[in-house]
Order: structure tokens, then C-alpha cells, then sequence
């Protein structure tokens, strides 16, 4: 329930962007988006609360033997691969529907029904989650989004399909985002979370960095934004595949059981 305000927060955020530069220009824009972020992000570091206690294994630089996992490797790679496509939609979807004719209000709508979509993905994710198997849904929700991406570009016929398609876009990628610190959990522990999804993000660092970038410059060179949308959705459909060779039985759960017997 807790990763329902991202999904939240970039439907609203949306809607100021739009007004924002239609009244003060990008620039300013830029500037107050940036102290709203500062002050909400102070707002929510005063109101954490450790819930669980310390876990200080491997010391200084926490759980490090972590890296030799090979589930934690697969995970890795395949967070990374559907980052590189994860946040096309968020930057490209307007210049891309300027491109073909659409005006910008239907692109910083659509990115706001991709937050809508992410809200309730998320809630319905977690619900399903506790009745059908974790990995399973990880799995599947990726997969979606990584097809979605792929067929973007040949059904943006009007306004309806393109809200209806941003909304289907949200829902699953916030389905998968929402996932993945229960997945970690289930095949880590909740204790070791912190510090292990702490060396998950610096892998998928660089592609947060250059995935959007890589897809603006697949345009700029194909003259169309259709092969980068495809080129994401590819990249998401790679991290599906590499899912898929979890070892499902090495879970946090089995090891105890072990232990115990």
C-alpha cells in the first residue's frame, strides 16, 4: 500500500507540470518541481520509523557475499534490463505524440493515467500476491509491460486508445514495481531488505541513466520514436526471460525450514 503514492504523486505532479509551463516556461518549471520534490522528501525522512531491528551482517558494507547469489545476480539482471525500458513512456510519450500530431494536454494526460494505472495496479497486485505465487505475478507483470511498450506504437489510432493504453501501461509496470521488494523478501528475508536492495540499485543505476537517453538517440537516428518504444519494450521482454531461470526452491523460507530440520 506504502508504493501507491509514486503512482499518485506522478499523476499530480503531471497535472502541475502542464500548468507550470504553460504559465512560467520549462525552466522555472524545472526549479519548482525540484523544491517541491526537496520538501516532500524532507516531509517523509522525518516520519520514518525503523520498524525492524539493526542487521549489521558483513559490517561496514553490509550483506556484500550477496553479490555471489545467483538468484540475486538474475534479479539484477533482469531489473535492469526493465529499467531500461521502464521510464521511456515517462520521458518520450509527449514529444513522441507531438510527432504525430496530437497536442501536448493528451501527452500530460496520458502520463497521469499512467499514475492512475500504477495506483491500481499496485493495490490490486498486492491482493493477488497473497493468494497466487509471488514470482509467478513478478514474472507475468514485467512481461505485460515489456509488450505493451512493444505495441504502443501501432495503435495510437485516437485519444481513447492512447489514455486506455497509458492507464494498461501504469497498471502493470506499478504491478511489477510494487513486486519487487517482495520478491527480494521472499528470496533474501525481510532483515537483510535494506542492504541488499541497496546493491540491487547500484546495478541498475546505469540503466536508469541511459535508457531514455538511448531511446532518444534510436529516434533522433530512425527519424521515429516506434523502433525506441519497441527497443524498451524488447529490453523489458529480455528481463522476463532471464526471470525465468530463478531458482525457485532457494528461497528465505526453504533455508529455514533446513535449518530447523
Amino acid at each position: 500500500l506504502s508504493i501507491i503514492g509514486t503512482g499518485l504523486g506522478n499523476f499530480v505532479l503531471s497535472l502541475i507540470t502542464q500548468d507550470l509551463i504553460n504559465s512560467i516556461g520549462w525552466r522555472w518549471t524545472l526549479r519548482y518541481i525540484t523544491l517541491i520534490g526537496t520538501f516532500f522528501l524532507l516531509i517523509a525522512m522525518f516520519c520514518l520509523k525503523r520498524r525492524l531491528p539493526t542487521d549489521i551482517t558483513g559490517g561496514i558494507f553490509g550483506d556484500s557475499k550477496i553479490i555471489k547469489n545467483y538468484n540475486f545476480r538474475l534479479i539484477c539482471a533482469a531489473d535492469f534490463c526493465s529499467v531500461m525500458g521502464f521510464f521511456v513512456p515517462f520521458v518520450h510519450l509527449i514529444p513522441w505524440l507531438n510527432d504525430i500530431g496530437f497536442q501536448a494536454y493528451i501527452g500530460y494526460k496520458s502520463i497521469g493515467i499512467i499514475g492512475i494505472g500504477g495506483v491500481v495496479g499496485r493495490l490490486v497486485t498486492s491482493f493477488v500476491i497473497d493468494k497466487f505465487d509471488t514470482i509467478k505475478v513478478y514474472r507475468i507483470t514485467l512481461l505485460c509491460s515489456g509488450l505493451i511498450l512493444i505495441i504502443w506504437p501501432f495503435i495510437m489510432y485516437s485519444k481513447l486508445v492512447i489514455y486506455l493504453i497509458s492507464f494498461m501501461y501504469g497498471f502493470t509496470s506499478g504491478g511489477f514495481v510494487a513486486n519487487i521488494p517482495v520478491v527480494m523478501a521472499k528470496f533474501f528475508g525481510v532483515k537483510r531488505i535494506a542492504g541488499i536492495s541497496g546493491y540491487k540499485n547500484i546495478v541498475i543505476i546505469p540503466a536508469a541513466l541511459f535508457g531514455t537517453p538511448l531511446a532518444g538517440f534510436i529516434r533522433d537516428y530512425s527519424g521515429s520514436y516506434n523502433i525506441s518504444f519497441v527497443t524498451a519494450g524488447t529490453f523489458m521482454l529480455i528481463g522476463y526471460v532471464v526471470l525465468l531461470f530463478l531458482d525457485t526452491n532457494d528461497t528465505d523460507e526453504n533455508r529455514d525450514n533446513v535449518v530447523d530440520v
